[in-house]
């Protein structure tokens, strides 16, 4: 699999875990509010869930920018320099 496409997928599947979340927890606070039944509170946060998941994609890019800033790891075919030994100029 290509870095591109695993990027891709592991964009959309944070974000959807991201929207999720936000839907349950809308879910659950409007459950606690307005005393209504689970389908309807489903409802009115499954409603919610498109905006949250047009918004959940910018965070989940910002996650997966600081995992790749500070994984340390190099893109494959990249090559590690031995210890002890400078960049060139």
């Amino acid at each position: 699999m290509s870095r591109i496409a695993r990027r891709t997928l592991l964009r959309n599947a944070l974000a959807t875990l991201i929207a999720f979340d936000v839907v349950a927890i809308a879910t659950y606070v409007a459950n606690q509010w307005l005393e209504a039944s689970g389908a309807l509170t489903w409802g009115i946060a499954m409603a919610l869930a498109f905006p949250v998941f047009a918004m959940s994609g910018a965070a989940a890019d910002a996650v997966l920018e600081m995992a790749d800033r500070h994984a340390g790891i190099p893109n494959a075919g990249e090559q590690i320099p031995p210890s002890g030994q400078c960049e060139p100029a």
